[in-house]
């Protein structure tokens, strides 16, 4: 991990970054929570369920990896 020094720079860009993912994040979720609320039973299901499945997807890709690490023949690592 590269150390980053602490400047009134640095610290505006993650005020900034910080700023725009609480507003971008919670519009979405407003937008998500006023929009689910107003659908039928069936369609609140299947976006749950997508909506779960985003959740999941990351867990199963490094699931994947390590099976193919764990499985595949040892080879040597070349390091770039």
């Amino acid at each position: 991990m590269n150390k980053t020094k602490l400047t009134v720079p640095n610290i505006l860009r993650a005020l900034r970054y910080a700023a725009f993912m609480v507003v971008t994040l919670g519009s979405l979720m407003w937008f998500l929570t006023y929009t689910f609320v107003r659908v039928d039973e069936q369609t609140q299901l299947s976006t749950y369920l997508l909506m779960s499945t985003f959740l999941v997807l990351q867990h199963l890709i490094d699931i994947y990896d390590w099976l193919l690490k764990k499985l595949s023949p040892k080879t040597k690592q070349v390091r770039d």
